[in-house]
Formats: structure tokens, C-alpha cells, sequence
């Protein structure tokens, strides 16, 4: 069996540690936060752990619990001034997980989506382990996100979506981007997980694409401890 990229990370830092000593490695891979979660988190977490309301910590529905979605979409609704339903949020266990959910939607194996050469891994695992190809767009030196002058190169007749990451919060070129997607039929999923209340010429990024994901890990804008969600904009892709 293979060990994932994230483990093979991990493992790379335990090495680290003991060649440099531990005081002297700083581990920000997935999972290791540099800091304890405060006070205030770990309470919250105790309090639902002895909750002893019946089914609380059983199966839910593949789309998350309806309350939650609610919560969320009325959240997204009032931070960005937009207009989701419960039914357009589907509640993930990161924000891999939501590309996974996005790519059962919309690709199918061998077809082929255009991803950023710099971007964490789990992004294009997503898609590897679907044996859908990953085809890798140039960065810009200046914000590192997908360079959207090299873009239409990459497209083909196996192309059937762009995948944008907003790295560190720094919308895309969405304007040029979007152009480029609406001329060829195809469509745009944003991998928000570092841009949520991020905006792009004054609008919210994850508002572009047909869906877009979000990630509440830890060290997220929006936490809590692990999760995600897809944002599907596009109500076509609801069904």
C-alpha cells in the first residue's frame, strides 16, 4: 500500500525533528496546528460530546444534517449579501472531500481538468484517484494563482472544467478566467478554501464558478477543527 502525499509530509517532519530538534521545526502540515485550540473550542466540544440527545453521534445524511446546512447557507447569505438554499450547501469532511463530491457531478474518468501548478496536494488527489488527468496551468510570480494568460492553451476536447484555487485569500483574475470558460462551454469549480470572505473586484470569491469548495479546517478563515462544504452556485447541478 502507498502512503498518501499528506502522510509522506508528516513523516518528512518527524525526521526533521529529530535530525534539527524539534524546538527548531515548524510543522504546519495538515493536521499539526503550532498553536492549541483555545479554551473557548474545547469547551464547545465537551459540551456536544455529552450531549445525550438520542442519535446525536450516529448516521447522518450524505448531505449533512439539514440544520446545519441551514446555518451555513443563512451565514454565506448575510456575510455575502447573496442568496443560497440549504439544498445548494453539501456539507463535507474538508475541503477535498467537497472536490470529490464536485467531480462526481461533473467529470467522469480519463476526461481532463486544468488545474494551478502550485497548490496543496489534496487538491488534485481528488481527481487522480477518479483517474481523471490533471492537466497543470503555470502560476503567476506575483500571487501565485493560476496565470489566466497561459489557460486557453491548455484546453482541449477532453476538457471538462477549470479548477481555481485562490491561494492565501488572493482572488484569480476571474474576469479573464470566466471569459476564457464561457467561450468554451466550460465550467469553473473554486477551490475556496483559503478565500472565504475573500472578494475579487468587490465580489465574494466562491461566487464565480458553478460550485465552489470551503474548508473549516483549523487553520481556516471559518473553523471548526475539521470539515468543509461544497457551495454548488448553479442550481442545475442540485439534482
Amino acid at each position: 500500500t502507498q502512503a498518501s502525499w499528506i502522510r509522506k509530509m508528516f513523516e518528512e517532519g518527524v525526521l526533521l525533528k529529530k535530525q534539527y530538534g524539534a524546538e527548531n521545526v515548524f510543522d504546519f502540515t495538515l493536521g499539526n496546528p503550532n498553536v492549541p485550540p483555545p479554551e473557548e473550542f474545547k469547551r464547545i466540544l465537551q459540551n456536544v460530546v455529552a450531549e445525550d440527545t438520542h442519535g446525536i453521534h450516529g448516521y447522518m445524511s450524505n448531505a449533512g444534517y439539514d440544520d446545519t446546512r441551514e446555518a451555513v447557507a443563512a451565514y454565506i447569505n448575510k456575510d455575502q449579501a447573496v442568496n443560497i438554499a440549504k439544498e445548494q450547501v453539501i456539507m463535507t469532511c474538508g475541503a477535498a472531500g467537497a472536490l470529490n463530491v464536485a467531480l462526481k457531478v461533473i467529470l467522469d474518468p480519463d476526461d481532463e481538468v486544468i488545474v494551478p501548478s502550485f497548490t496543496f496536494v489534496s487538491t488534485i488527489n481528488a481527481f487522480v484517484l477518479r483517474n481523471v488527468k490533471p492537466v497543470f496551468a503555470d502560476v503567476r510570480p506575483d500571487t501565485l494563482n493560476m496565470d489566466e494568460t497561459k489557460l486557453e492553451a491548455l484546453i482541449t476536447s477532453r476538457t471538462r472544467a477549470i479548477v481555481v484555487v485562490h491561494y492565501a485569500g488572493v482572488g484569480c483574475e476571474m474576469d479573464a478566467i470566466m471569459d476564457i470558460a464561457k467561450r468554451h462551454n466550460i465550467p469553473v469549480i473554486e477551490d475556496n478554501a483559503h478565500g472565504l470572505f475573500g472578494k475579487y473586484k468587490g465580489k465574494q470569491l466562491g461566487t464565480f464558478g458553478v460550485m465552489a469548495t470551503q474548508s473549516f479546517h483549523e487553520t481556516k478563515n471559518f473553523t471548526s477543527g475539521e470539515g468543509g462544504a461544497l457551495l454548488i452556485n448553479d442550481k442545475k447541478y442540485i439534482e
